[in-house]
């Protein structure tokens, strides 16, 4: 992932641990994930445990791995990315 695309991630967590509740860290995440082209994933946030749950399917490995990282990056060092994320292999 470019440096920008992290950049972008990490401003857009900073905003949301500082200014919002559990719902603006949910739509946070679904817009980053939209910003790098990942869009069949579908995003849940379990609030008491700091959990995001990842699911749904990418083409490749990397879109899987790169959701995992935008994911963490939202989340921050006090979350946990669960990532149930399936890869169908058709865009090896």
């Amino acid at each position: 992932m470019g440096p920008t695309v992290l950049g972008m991630v990490a401003l857009a967590a900073a905003v949301t641990l500082a200014c919002g509740p559990t719902t603006d860290t949910e739509e946070t995440l679904r817009s980053a994930l939209k910003q790098t082209n990942i869009r069949d994933v579908d995003v849940d946030l379990d609030a008491a445990t700091h959990t995001v749950h990842l699911t749904g399917t990418v083409d490749t490995l990397a879109d899987r791995v790169r959701a995992e990282e935008v994911a963490a990056a939202v989340v921050g060092t006090t979350g946990e990315v669960r990532n149930d994320i399936v890869v169908s292999g058709l865009g090896r």
